[in-house]
């Protein structure tokens, strides 16, 4: 895991998806947070080279395309990427030139986290901090914890997390052999020095019993879905709202990393939901294969997820009036990227028709009397849709 020499010969397709992630979020993130007036900085904490050698953009070319395109529409904005990096500065700083928007650091990751904060003021600042680590040694639990107790304005992070390599480097420290065949018997160069660096990266010492279930099961699927539902457990002691999106090669195939995004904010939430579904939907209809499980239709393992279980979580979440905004976040923190709120609105519209749903929309109509219908979420369309339960709508007591 912590050798780099070949990873930027060219760009694998997992790199692909997680840079269609990144791009796809910053454009609206942006657009979005401009609003505040407040300064916005995107922190790229392992940039790299910037480009590949086949000459595909990395996330640090990405993040500057983001920035240059929200900065022809709010000219004056205080925007600035920072990018992190050491062992490849020299080319990072070939490919990516520094101005006012660019700020180039060179250096270790962990001793730049420390300096940062520290030292710096997060006072009326907007932070998008993106953490691609070529391994999980530099991970700590305590960097997000400390970047999410400054005063920012607003922070969000977008880390992504090799689940697979957390394993394989639990069985080595804890001296537990795996079977012939299994991931861990992949070929990879050890980065941590000991269980307690792992408690430090995991947040807890909880991993340790998913590895020794794995010694008596050797189920690597089920012990690399128990360790990422643990770990976004520990980041939501941190960040209100955190979702996950497995990246692999094939559906069958064990995930390759884990892009885990934690923010406070509802409208990032729904947002990235609606990102990370796509790419699932585009990676899915690319290798779906004949005859495929009902399950592999959705990102995470645990999930086979039908219309009653997400009709039902509908009606169960409406103990009261609600917002659509506040309902749907109530649905994405429940099923995570599984559904885009298109699907879920969709859900809503059928339980509308049965006369389980009741909708109502304020003001109820426009300025030329035309009665409002939609669906908005968002606050744009001029007025605002409320959800509760009908009348008519009894519960299912079987």
């Amino acid at each position: 895991m912590g050798s780099t020499r070949k990873f930027f010969v060219r760009k694998h397709e997992w790199s692909e998806i997680k840079d269609r992630i990144l791009g796809a979020y910053l454009r609206p993130y942006l657009a979005k947070i401009c609003r505040t007036g407040k300064a916005v900085r995107i922190a790229d904490c392992f940039a790299g080279k910037g480009r590949f050698d086949d000459g595909k953009d990395g996330s640090p070319i990405i993040v500057r395309q983001a920035i240059d395109e929200q900065l022809q529409h709010t000219p004056g904005a205080s925007i600035q990427g920072v990018f992190i990096e050491n062992k490849y500065v020299e080319d990072l700083r070939r490919n990516l030139p520094e101005d006012e928007h660019v700020h180039i650091l060179e250096g270790d990751y962990e001793e730049r986290m420390d300096h940062f904060i520290a030292t710096y003021d997060a006072r009326n600042k907007n932070l998008f901090l993106y953490v691609d680590p070529y391994g999980i040694k530099s991970l700590r639990m305590a960097h997000f914890k400390a970047v999410a107790a400054m005063p920012f304005y607003t922070a969000e992070v977008l880390i992504n997390f090799n689940a697979h390599g957390f394993l394989r480097e639990g069985c080595r420290l804890m001296k537990i052999a795996v079977l012939d065949g299994e991931p861990l018997q992949e070929e990879y160069e050890p980065d941590v020095n000991s269980p307690d660096n792992l408690d430090a990266i995991a947040g807890g010492d909880y991993w340790r019993p998913i590895v020794k279930t794995y010694y008596k099961t050797h189920d690597f699927h089920a012990a690399e879905d128990a360790l990422v539902v643990n770990y976004t457990r520990e980041l939501r002691q941190v960040f209100k709202h955190v979702i996950q999106f497995p990246i692999k090669v094939k559906l069958t195939h064990i995930a390759r990393y884990r892009m885990i995004y934690g923010t406070n904010h509802e409208d990032g939430l729904l947002l990235m939901a609606d990102n990370m579904n796509k790419r699932w939907c585009e990676f899915r209809d690319k290798v779906r294969p004949q005859g495929v499980l009902f399950e592999m239709d959705f990102p995470e393992m645990q999930a086979c997820v039908t219309d009653v279980d997400v009709e039902k979580c509908i009606l169960d979440s409406l103990d009261e009036r609600k917002t659509l905004n506040a309902l749907l976040v109530c649905l994405v923190d429940t099923f995570g990227v599984c559904f885009s709120t298109s699907e879920l609105k969709d859900r809503m519209k059928k339980l509308e028709k049965d006369n389980k749903l009741g909708v109502v929309r304020l003001p109820a109509k426009n300025e030329s009397g035309k009665a409002y219908r939609g669906w908005d979420h968002t606050g744009r369309g001029g007025y605002q849709v409320f959800v509760e339960r009908s009348a008519q709508w009894q519960q299912n007591l079987l």
